[in-house]
């Protein structure tokens, strides 16, 4: 494994464990200096941002040839499941449809993932116009902090929360709902 693959892997291990990282300690989990470290990313902040971009990545990478939001929805369930724990320690405090409108790159990866697979799912349509709101309640239902506390709490797995908050998703996003329609 190179060097900056076990500092981004050593970012996700500590954000699980306690939440923050410095580079310090990046180094230390990752066995390498501090220098290596440095070499690699600029600040704390730019490895957090290293770890979310390989999480996006491998989300990217499982959906290419994902055509149904319940597929989709299974792909982000066992990836939550995985590295979920390390995701909830570096959540945005501005809104979703805010961060959308001003093309931040996160969003904008996960918001190109999911509208895809809307266009693509046969099992219901939901209008172009009303894609905003329906990536907006795929992620409200489907945020890695609530699927970890529904599957805590409701003794059963991520990948099992991730699958009932699914079929929310679809009653949710049936196609005849006013809701979801902007005018």
């Amino acid at each position: 494994m190179e060097n900056r693959e076990r500092l981004i892997a050593a970012v996700g291990r500590l954000l699980a464990a306690q939440g923050s990282v410095t580079l310090s300690e990046v180094a230390a989990e990752a066995g390498v200096s501090r220098a290596t470290a440095y070499r690699n990313f600029d600040s704390s902040d730019d490895a957090i941002l290293a770890y979310i971009a390989a999480f996006l990545d491998e989300f990217e990478e499982s959906t290419d040839s994902v055509d149904s939001l319940r597929d989709l929805c299974s792909v982000w369930g066992r990836l939550v499941a995985d590295r979920g724990y390390a995701l909830v320690h570096v959540r945005s405090t501005e809104g979703f449809l805010a961060r959308l409108r001003r093309s931040d790159p996160v969003i904008s990866r996960i918001d190109r993932v999911v509208r895809r697979v809307l266009a693509a799912d046969a099992e219901f349509a939901v209008a172009e116009a009303a894609h905003d709101r329906a990536v907006f309640v795929w992620n409200a239902l489907l945020d890695p902090r609530e699927l970890l506390d529904l599957a805590e709490h409701a003794n059963t797995t991520v990948e099992i929360a991730a699958d009932a908050m699914t079929d929310v998703l679809y009653a949710a996003l049936e196609h005849k709902r006013p809701a979801l329609t902007d005018t």
